[in-house]
């Protein structure tokens, strides 16, 4: 998969290749469509966020994103695959980890 990242704080942001993630327990995987940077991402990679939760590089920006459900992990209460879905972030270290909802 393709995707924005940073390697640190305070560094331009990069398109690069990044191994496909596979969806653990109570996850799910969403195929992006669209995505948007907004002002959660760009506090996070100038590194205004620093201190306030664990972060592990690289960081994957894009918290909010629209796509369709790929796959489903191992007792995740959602969507099945092929299911529309819009995303925000829980965890900035887990892209993958982000919740569904359906639309």
């Amino acid at each position: 998969m393709y995707a924005v990242v940073i390697d640190d704080f305070g560094l331009a942001p990069s398109l690069r290749e990044l191994p496909e993630p596979v969806p653990g327990p109570g996850e799910v995987k969403v195929r992006v469509a669209a995505s948007s940077v907004n002002g959660f991402d760009r506090l996070l990679a100038a590194g205004a966020l620093r201190g306030i939760f664990e972060h592990r590089f690289p960081i994957v920006l894009g918290k909010d994103f629209a796509g369709m459900v790929a796959a489903v992990g191992r007792g995740s209460p959602g969507s099945p695959p092929a299911i529309r879905s819009s995303v925000w972030w829980r965890r900035p270290t887990r892209p993958t980890a982000a919740a569904s909802a359906n639309t």
